[in-house]
């Protein structure tokens, strides 16, 4: 068994749990979401996925990748979801060379704390950080079980 399989069978019995407590209390059925990033065939860890309604309003679901590149998240059923095709938007940051920060509790580096000092930059083309611009695309329909995979290109 591969590295990744435990991780994608973590993200998704997460996934299933969350819809079982969710279904347990009655209404619509949970949407679960789930996929992998990749880029050039190879899976991208840390990547920040902001799902965008298709009614323009502001995202309402996000989900990271993990070192398989696959995420997953379960959306209750009785939220303001809406059906239709969602714009998903991808960014990952990388400190700058030379830039210090904090190690979190993992033992890496607090990109955030980078991020927002600007000792971090990103390593995806600015065309999938924005709602607008980004080619990401996923159509999501209430209490599915929807599997969107992700190809981002390189800078």
């Amino acid at each position: 068994m591969s590295a990744t399989r435990p991780a994608r069978a973590r993200r998704l019995s997460a996934a299933l749990l969350l819809s079982a407590l969710a279904a347990g209390c009655g209404g619509d059925p949970p949407t679960l979401v789930h996929g992998k990033v990749v880029q050039g065939g190879a899976p991208i860890d840390g990547v920040t996925l902001t799902f965008y309604p298709p009614d323009g309003q502001a995202a309402d679901f996000i989900a990271t990748t993990g070192g398989d590149g696959g995420y997953a998240l379960a959306i209750p059923g009785p939220t303001r979801f809406k059906e239709g095709e969602y714009r998903v938007t991808a960014v990952k940051f990388a400190a700058k060379k030379g830039a210090k920060a904090d190690a979190d509790p993992a033992g890496g580096v607090d990109i955030e704390q980078l991020r927002v000092s600007g000792g971090a930059v990103g390593v995806l083309p600015r065309a999938y950080a924005l709602p607008e611009s980004t080619p990401l695309r996923a159509t999501l329909t209430r209490g599915g079980d929807v599997t969107a995979d992700f190809e981002v290109k390189a800078k």
